[in-house]
């Protein structure tokens, strides 16, 4: 599976709820960073965080409107849809694939200097 289509599938995954999917598309050494610099390290951490989350935001979801592949390295721009304002708006990801597999994800605020670092546009 090529990196686009790998991401594709986290996300859904994610919007979707489904841990056994995830448990399956992630490395066991995988690194959350979220947009603070919080990082969380292990499939079991990253898929106990996950379900707390979702616990906080049931309805929160990813809509990805731009995909640039370098690599093994996955840029995109979106947006994630929440009825809870903290969640809700646009936003950035980058995440880092190994052997098929999510090895990190990287959450980033929308801004115009962290588009440039992920060579992302400016579209909207």
């Amino acid at each position: 599976m090529d990196p686009k289509s790998i991401i594709t599938t986290y996300k859904n995954y994610l919007n979707d709820r489904n841990t056994e999917g995830l448990n399956k598309i992630i490395t066991d050494t995988l690194v959350f960073i979220d947009s603070t610099g919080h990082t969380i390290m292990g499939k079991k951490a990253c898929l106990d965080a996950w379900n707390s989350f979702c616990k906080l935001f049931p309805d929160y979801q990813q809509e990805f409107e731009e995909v640039v592949v370098q690599g093994n390295k996955v840029s995109i721009r979106g947006y994630s849809t929440s009825s809870d304002k903290r969640v809700h708006g646009p936003i950035l990801w980058s995440a880092k694939i190994k052997n098929e597999k999510v090895d990190e994800w990287r959450v980033y605020k929308d801004t115009e200097e962290n588009r440039n670092m992920l060579k992302l546009s400016f579209k909207s």
